[in-house]
């Protein structure tokens, strides 16, 4: 009984248990907001971003800029693109695919028909080399123009990155 009545004496002063109650909803408010907060954030794809081109035997890293990325592919006599698309805003871009800007091509040449170019040909000088697998030349080229939006977005540390997560 005297437990219940040194409860009962705590309940009756509000000076007491106020301020704890208090406390204990503003926790409550800020952990609900942190929780919305965390969950309202994108997700880190860093680690995920993968590409992968199961017919070509190749595959990408992306940075998280690349999230939202599309691909084409296009067909040559003597070669295969891959054509890697990125949303943009910027309208003065010019634009295969509307609202999308192509930073990358990877390119698969035929061995034979590569090793017939000349070295100073404007596609060997164009196409970065990656090297050879099952006959195939695999060589990328990057955008020459950066549309605006991408301009704080791009690079040299994101393209090499690229070419480091580039595996074939």
């Amino acid at each position: 009984m005297g437990e219940n009545s040194h409860l009962m004496a705590v309940i009756k002063k509000p000076q007491v248990w106020l301020p704890f109650l208090f406390l204990i909803i503003v926790l409550i408010i800020f952990s609900a907001y942190n929780f919305w907060q965390k969950g309202a954030q994108p997700t880190d794809t860093s680690k995920n971003l993968r590409y992968a081109n199961e017919t070509f035997g190749f595959a990408f890293t992306f940075p998280d800029a690349f999230q939202y990325f599309q691909t084409q592919a296009k067909e040559g006599d003597n070669y295969s693109d891959i054509e890697i698309f990125v949303p943009t805003t910027d309208r003065q871009y010019s634009q295969e695919v509307l609202g999308y800007a192509k930073p990358i091509v990877v390119r698969m040449y035929k061995r034979q028909y590569w090793e017939s170019l000349d070295k100073e040909s404007g596609e060997k000088k164009s196409f970065l080399y990656q090297g050879i697998k099952n006959d195939l030349v695999y060589t990328i080229k990057f955008w020459d123009r950066v549309p605006v939006d991408w301009e704080g977005k791009w690079s040299e540390d994101m393209k090499n990155a690229l070419l480091k997560g580039f595996t074939f």
